[in-house]
């Protein structure tokens, strides 16, 4: 019976969910299938450019880049597009969140920002990662240089601040369109449950969390499927969309109730089999933001695992209670 009410009730809470949209925009993925440790950046520049360009022309009014690769490291404060040829916006004109490394003079290492650029090229706001890939992008314990010098291949950046709200407002420079408030979420940071929630719960919330991920380390495996799955669990928490901008896929747009409404292929990218750019024209559907109406699970429902936690501890103490009270 209990499962039959509850196939019920998410039935309906799923097309509860297609009367609360109040506007689609039209979001472009770019996938640009760069291989690890290709070092020509001009021909990694142009493989995000050109997709971009695609999806201007099919009526993208956003574009997005997966995490981190944009070629060059950036200077902070970044405040506008370059005027030379390392111009983000020079294949398209539309607002555009991309991944790149940034760094102020001053300091010894960087962060992994994601970058918000209105279609005018001014730079309107600035994501930098939280949650960094051991070894990977920290160091932790020792001293970062004294590591780096044993094994070449570990990095290490700065932590961001704190959670990120990027708004975005849609179309060419001069539009009108309403903007739309993002949740930036930089590569596994979308797994993280109460991450997520810290995200949504900022003020004015969030409208859509919005993922740049480079999965190309693990290869044509599970592994990005598998993210790709844990992933959509943000929009079930929170029912709002996710999209997904990964190199070598795959890149997707999660609608609220957790469903893949479309996706590109997973890529076996090498720099000796090299896989042609794409891109992903999505229809991205609002409906509600995170702070006017928050789900029962941002309200309370990630107790449900402490609850889960203190009910096994009383079922334990109760066992134990009744065999040292059993006679001998």
């Amino acid at each position: 019976m209990l499962p039959l009410v509850s196939f019920a009730l998410g039935s309906w809470r799923i097309a509860s969910l297609e009367h609360e949209t109040v506007r689609t925009v039209r979001v472009g993925l770019v996938q640009p299938n760069i291989p690890l440790l290709w070092f020509d950046r001009p021909a990694k520049l142009e493989r995000l450019r050109e997709p971009s360009a695609r999806a201007e022309t099919e009526g993208a009014e956003l574009v997005v880049w997966p995490e981190n690769m944009f070629p060059w490291t950036l200077n902070r404060p970044f405040k506008r597009d370059f005027s030379d040829d390392d111009r983000v916006l020079r294949r398209h004109s539309l607002p555009t969140l991309f991944g790149a490394g940034t760094a102020a003079d001053s300091d010894l290492y960087g962060y992994n920002s994601v970058i918000n650029m209105a279609a005018d090229g001014q730079v309107v706001g600035r994501y930098d990662k939280i949650y960094l890939v051991p070894l990977g992008e920290e160091i932790p314990l020792v001293d970062p240089e004294w590591a780096k010098g044993l094994v070449p291949g570990m990095a290490h950046n700065f932590r961001g601040a704190g959670p990120g709200r990027l708004v975005v407002r849609p179309g060419p420079a001069g539009s009108e369109a309403p903007p739309i408030a993002f949740g930036p979420l930089v590569c596994y940071e979308d797994v993280l449950p109460a991450f997520a929630r810290a995200v949504a719960a900022q003020p004015g919330g969030v409208e859509a969390f919005v993922n740049l991920t480079n999965d190309t380390w693990f290869g044509a495996t599970a592994e990005p499927w598998q993210h790709l799955a844990l992933a959509q669990l943000r929009a079930v928490e929170h029912r709002i969309p996710v999209l997904r901008a990964v190199n070598s896929g795959p890149s997707s747009l999660v609608d609220r109730a957790g469903r893949v409404v479309a996706s590109t292929d997973l890529r076996a990218v090498s720099i000796d089999a090299p896989v042609p750019p794409e891109h992903l024209v999505v229809e991205l559907e609002l409906g509600r933001d995170t702070a006017s109406a928050p789900t029962l699970y941002a309200r309370g429902g990630w107790l449900f695992g402490h609850v889960c936690q203190a009910s096994v501890v009383v079922v334990l103490a109760l066992l134990w209670r009744r065999r040292r009270s059993a006679p001998a």
